[in-house]
């Protein structure tokens, strides 16, 4: 069994989300779970002007931009 991270998150219309690898390298491991299993996104609701989506990766990996909104 592996690990895997999950972040949720609410995108509004024109948002980017990145994903980007810790250090920018990938051990074996993580290398051949990224192979296997991918990155999955998921969109869990869609409403208005916004899209909350999920994001899971291996654990090796790091989702590094989060998205804050003002009221």
């Amino acid at each position: 069994m592996y690990h895997v991270q999950l972040h949720e998150g609410v995108c509004r219309t024109g948002d980017v989300v990145s994903i980007n690898l810790l250090d920018g390298k990938l051990g074996t491991q993580v290398m051949r779970l990224l192979l296997t299993q991918g990155i999955e996104v998921e969109v869990l609701e869609v409403r208005d002007d916004s899209v909350k989506l999920a994001v899971r990766a291996p654990s090796g990996m790091l989702i590094v931009e989060e998205l804050g909104f003002s009221s």
